[in-house]
């Protein structure tokens, strides 16, 4: 069992100083290591989301779904949690940018739900 903590890095900087160089970076490396499953590009609203090529981080870590769900030991929260588990086992890197359009709720969720 890998129990290597995560890594949690904030790029931050006024436009045009390169931080989409930065992601774009990323997704080459793990596209060249045959790794690009493991590497998900995400941000806040489905505009940006778009414009980078990736989704929207609601949709890749359920961030809508409730915190009583994904705790519940209850059959919707068991397949809540399996369905979160197979989108983010595969994941090394997850991205999140303009993550400042994020509330601290959700950046909260997006932590504990990256722990399940």
């Amino acid at each position: 069992m890998d129990v290597t903590q995560p890594l949690r890095l904030l790029v931050t900087g006024p436009g045009g100083t390169g931080k989409s160089r930065i992601f774009e970076a990323w997704s080459e490396f793990h596209l060249r290591l045959g790794r690009l499953h493991e590497f998900r590009l995400t941000a806040p609203t489905g505009v940006v989301a778009s414009d980078i090529g990736g989704c929207t981080v609601h949709a890749q870590v359920a961030l809508r779904v409730k915190r009583e769900t994904m705790r519940a030991n209850t059959p919707a929260g068991q397949k809540v949690r399996t369905q979160l588990e197979r989108r983010l086992s595969p994941l090394k890197t997850l991205v999140v940018d303009e993550i400042y359009f994020m509330d601290p709720k959700d950046m909260s969720l997006l932590s504990e739900y990256c722990s399940v």
